[in-house]
């Protein structure tokens, strides 16, 4: 069964019903007062033009399915549609879009948001176990402001000889404002060795970078290592930010099982890091909680900071690029180590 016209001119919510599993060329054309659409799971085909000129639509919601089901609007076309276990394996959002309530779980499926403002992300689920292409990422966000990120669960699972590529739940760069709120993060990753020509870290959790004004609040972030690991110096971060203004509020974030294992790392001015749970947890050679990279200035009050492994740091600040100002005051700090400091503060006011 196809939607060949649809004739609800006056109708703003409509739920496409199960068993249509396409929708044809400029079904809906016109319909101005429609401003969101329910998809079936039946669903396997829309049209380029299905949707031309619904200016007012907004949300395109997708039912849980473990099928790929999604296409989104803007400007009264559809600019990005479902291409059934096809490529591109990531979904790309443009400006003003609201996606909600999609389930993705398979080898290949994610956002993307690129170039895009005012992006809204909420309640949707996206596990990818054991991917087929070399690069990975959950959602991937480039050039774009104020994105919202709210009650959603990730899932990266990498399996063994992946080779050295960047794999993170998210992933973004160039990005200000963006809102990270109530997610639970999770992902198996593999250490890698920290590329010290260029700086880059294959495998963290969450990376931000270049992203001024972030706020991530009542987040969990789990990072696990596998057991493909490259060296005794193999790296995992489970968050990374570079931009000024972050704040990191009530959040968890730990990083297991990994040679080098940070939780968090930061650099940025003006950060604010409060009322956290922050763990590297039984790290083989080396476990660190905070790793605050100069120049930062900044605040770590009232978190509850663990690091286990043959070396422990609770707090560390590191100036090989500049001063580190920082008010740490508060926090309970926990460290199992043969070698262990609560806090190790190189070049830092604090």
């Amino acid at each position: 069964k196809w939607i060949i016209l649809f004739g609800g001119s006056s109708i703003t919510d409509y739920t496409i019903p199960e068993g249509i599993v396409g929708i044809g060329n400029y079904a809906f054309e016109d319909k101005v007062n429609l401003r969101s659409v329910t998809l079936p799971e039946s669903l396997v085909q829309v049209s380029r033009t299905a949707f031309e000129g619904c200016y007012n639509l907004e949300a395109v919601y997708g039912k849980n399915t473990t099928e790929d089901h999604f296409c989104h609007v803007k400007d009264g076309k559809l600019t990005a549609m479902l291409i059934n276990k096809g490529i591109p394996n990531e979904y790309k959002i443009p400006d003003n879009v609201t996606v909600i309530g999609f389930n993705f779980t398979g080898e290949n499926a994610g956002f993307g948001v690129y170039d895009s403002d005012n992006v809204v992300i909420r309640n949707n689920k996206v596990v990818i176990k054991n991917p087929t292409i070399d690069s990975n990422v959950c959602i991937e966000i480039i050039d774009s402001d104020n994105v919202i990120l709210y009650k959603n669960v990730f899932g990266l699972m990498i399996g063994d000889n992946n080779g050295t590529y960047a794999n993170n739940i998210i992933r973004a760069e160039n990005s200000n404002d963006l809102y990270i709120i109530s997610n639970d993060m999770a992902a198996y990753l593999p250490p890698r060795d920290v590329n010290w020509t260029s700086g880059e870290v294959y495998s963290e959790g969450v990376s931000l970078e270049d992203c001024d004004n972030a706020i991530l609040f009542n987040n969990r972030i789990v990072v696990m290592a596998n057991n493909d690991t490259t060296s005794e110096y193999a790296t995992i971060y489970a968050l990374h930010i570079t931009g000024d203004n972050a704040t990191i509020f009530k959040n968890q974030i730990g990083v297991l099982e990994a040679p080098y294992g940070y939780a968090l790392v930061i650099e940025g001015s003006d950060f604010n890091i409060t009322r956290n749970w922050v763990g590297a947890g039984e790290n083989a050679s080396y476990a660190c909680a905070i790793d605050v990279e100069g120049p930062s200035n900044g605040v770590i009050d009232t978190n509850e900071i663990c690091a286990m492994g043959e070396s422990g740091y609770g707090v560390y600040t590191a100036d090989w690029a500049g001063d580190v100002k920082a008010d740490i005051i508060n926090n309970v700090i926990y460290v199992n180590a043969i070698s262990g400091f609560g806090m190790s503060l190189s070049g830092s006011e604090v």
